[in-house]
């Protein structure tokens, strides 16, 4: 994962793999109010409307760690076709907290 931190071409490469992913779509728990995914600076952020945006750092494919306390650690699942279909977070107050894509 080296280099994707960095500025210019990779940042921006980083940007639109982001997007082309499928991570960036709103998402939703039972009662967590939704999360939406966006490209925020060049990288993964989460949004939600209580808290203050959580950077996601990619860690391993479809792994990313985050920098606030409530969506620490973000793992992707996919469908056999490879599209995104959902992510779990995982962290101090939850394990494996399932969302689903909204739209």
């Amino acid at each position: 994962m080296a280099g994707l931190t960095a500025a210019g071409g990779v940042r921006a490469w980083l940007s639109r793999a982001l997007f082309v992913a499928g991570y960036c779509v709103a998402w939703t728990a039972v009662g967590t109010g939704g999360y939406e995914l966006a490209v925020e600076s060049g990288s993964l952020a989460a949004r939600h409307w209580r808290n203050p945006p959580a950077t996601l750092s990619p860690t391993a494919e479809d792994v990313f760690s985050g920098d606030q306390w409530w969506f620490p650690e973000v793992r992707f699942t996919r469908d056999r076709e490879g599209r995104v279909e959902g992510f779990a977070v995982t962290g101090s107050r939850v394990r494996d907290l399932i969302f689903e894509r909204v739209r």
